[in-house]
C-alpha cells in the first residue's frame, strides 16, 4: 500500500466531520482562513502533548506503579485527557477567543472542533503508519469509526460551554464565563478518561460498557449539536447610535464587559448641600439643573447653651450649623429667582418677535398682472446673543449627533431640533 493512500485514510474521517459541523451552523458562516488555522495549530499541538505524557507517564508509574485500576484511572485522567483536552483548547481559545468572528455561541462548537481534529489527524496517521502496510486500512477504519468521533464528542461538548462562556462574557458575567470554561474542560476530560479507561484495562466487561458508552455517547453528541442550534444567539454588540453620540458619553466601546451608557431622566445635587433633599426642576425639559434643596425644618436641632469655666455662654456646633443652612437656603432661592427672570425675559421677547412679525407682514397688490403677493420684511427684534444662557454647569452634559442631519442636540431631546428626526429610534 503506497504511502498516499495510508495518508487519506487516515485524514478523511477527521475531513468528514470537520464538513459536517461546518455546514450545521445555521448563521454566518466562519471565514476558512481562520479554521486552517486553527486546524494547523490543532495538529501541532500533538508535539507538546506527547511530551508531556511521556513526563506524566513517568510520575505516575513511580507513583501509581502496576495494574490496578486506579493507576488505569489515573493514568486516563491525569496522563492522557487532561493533557491533549488542554492543548486542543488551548489551539482554539489563542486564536478565536478575541477574533471579531467569534460573535454566536455556535461558533464555540466549529472552533473547538476543528483544533480537535487537527489534533486526532495527526494521531490517527502515526498510528496507520506504525501498524504497518497490512494493519493499515483496519487501523484506519478503526480508529475513524472510534478514535474519530470521541474526539469530536469531546470537542463538540467543549465547544457548546466555551459559546456559552464567550456570550456570559460579552455581557459583563465574568463568573458565569468561568463556570462555563470550567464546566466544558471538565466534560470534555471526563468522557476522554472514561474512553481511555476502558481500553487500558483490557477486561472484557470494560470491553463491553466501551461499546455501549461509544453508541450512548454518540447519540448525546449529536443531541447536544441539535441542542445548540436551537440556542444559537448573537454576542453582545454596541449600539447602532452610539457613534452618534457627541461630548463626555461618547466613550470608547468596552468590549468583554459591557459599556457605561448615561442615565435617562437623572439630575445632579449641589455638592455643597450635604445631607439634604432635592427636587427636580420640571419648567427646564430636556436640561439637567442642579437640584434644589427643600426645606428641612427635622434637621435643625433646638438649640443648646453651653457654659465655659469663666461662666460665659458658648454658641454651640449647632446654631452653627443651623446659620449654614439658611445662607445656603436664601442663595439657592436668589439664584431660582434669577432663573425665573431670565426665562420670563426670554417668553417676552418671543412675543415680542411674533407680534413684530405679524405687523410686518404687508399684503400689496401688483399693478403690473394684479395678482396679490405678500412680502415678508421681518427685521430680527433682538440678538440671541444678548440672552444669557442659565448660570448652571451641567446643561451640556451628554450630547448625541443626529444621524440625518448632524445636528447636536441634548441626549435627553426625543426629536431633533433641525429636521425632527427621531433621535433614539435611527
Amino acid at each position: 500500500m503506497n504511502t498516499g493512500l495510508m495518508l487519506l485514510i487516515a485524514v478523511v474521517p477527521a475531513i468528514a466531520l470537520m464538513i459536517y459541523i461546518y455546514f450545521q451552523d445555521n448563521h454566518e458562516k466562519e471565514p476558512i482562513s481562520l479554521l486552517i488555522k486553527i486546524f494547523l495549530l490543532g495538529i501541532f499541538s500533538a508535539l507538546p502533548a506527547m511530551l508531556l505524557e511521556l513526563i506524566a507517564e513517568k510520575i505516575i508509574n513511580l507513583t501509581f506503579g502496576g495494574t490496578t485500576l486506579i493507576y488505569f484511572a489515573v493514568q486516563a485522567f491525569f496522563g492522557v485527557a487532561i493533557i491533549e483536552e488542554g492543548v486542543k483548547f488551548l489551539a482554539a481559545y489563542f486564536l478565536t477567543w478575541r477574533n471579531k468572528n467569534f460573535n454566536y455561541k455556535f461558533d464555540g462548537i466549529v472552533y473547538c472542533l476543528f483544533g480537535s481534529m487537527g489534533f486526532a489527524a495527526i494521531e490517527n496517521v502515526l498510528y496507520v503508519f506504525m501498524s504497518g502496510t497490512d494493519l493499515a486500512v483496519t487501523t484506519g477504519i478503526t480508529r475513524g469509526l472510534l478514535a474519530i468521533p470521541a474526539h469530536g464528542m469531546c470537542a463538540i461538548f467543549m465547544g457548546y460551554y466555551y459559546g456559552n462562556a464567550k456570550f456570559l462574557k460579552s455581557y459583563g458575567n465574568r463568573a458565569g464565563c468561568r463556570h462555563n470554561l470550567i464546566t466544558g474542560f471538565l466534560i470534555a476530560c471526563s468522557l476522554h478518561a472514561f474512553y481511555d479507561f476502558c481500553l487500558f484495562t483490557s477486561m472484557p466487561i470494560f470491553i463491553i460498557l466501551f461499546y455501549i458508552f461509544v453508541v450512548i455517547a454518540d447519540i448525546f453528541t449529536i443531541i447536544r449539536i441539535y441542542k445548540a442550534k436551537k440556542e444559537n444567539q448573537k454576542m453582545y454588540e454596541e449600539p447602532k447610535y452610539r457613534q452618534y453620540w457627541a461630548g463626555p458619553s461618547a466613550n470608547p466601546y468596552q468590549p468583554y464587559g459591557g459599556y457605561s451608557a448615561p442615565s435617562y431622566g437623572g439630575y445632579k445635587f449641589d455638592p455643597q448641600v450635604v445631607g439634604q433633599t432635592a427636587s427636580y426642576n420640571p419648567q427646564v425639559v430636556g436640561q439637567q439643573q442642579f437640584a434644589q434643596p427643600q426645606q428641612m425644618t427635622n434637621n435643625i436641632q433646638p438649640q443648646q447653651v453651653y457654659m465655659n469655666p469663666q461662666g460665659q455662654q458658648v454658641q454651640p456646633q449647632v446654631i452653627q450649623q443651623q446659620a449654614q443652612y439658611i445662607q445656603q437656603q436664601m442663595q439657592s432661592q436668589q439664584m431660582q429667582g434669577q432663573q425665573m427672570q431670565q426665562q420670563a425675559l426670554y417668553n417676552a421677547q418671543q412675543m415680542t418677535q411674533e407680534t413684530q412679525y405679524n405687523n410686518n407682514l404687508q399684503f400689496n397688490e401688483d399693478s403690473q398682472n394684479g395678482e396679490p403677493q405678500y412680502h415678508d420684511f421681518r427685521q430680527p427684534v433682538y440678538d440671541t446673543a444678548d440672552i444669557q444662557p442659565l448660570n448652571t454647569p451641567g446643561i451640556r452634559d451628554r450630547l448625541i449627533r443626529c444621524p440625518v442631519c448632524g445636528e447636536i442636540v441634548s441626549f435627553n431631546a426625543f426629536y431633533c431640533k433641525a429636521c425632527g428626526a427621531s433621535i433614539h429610534q435611527l
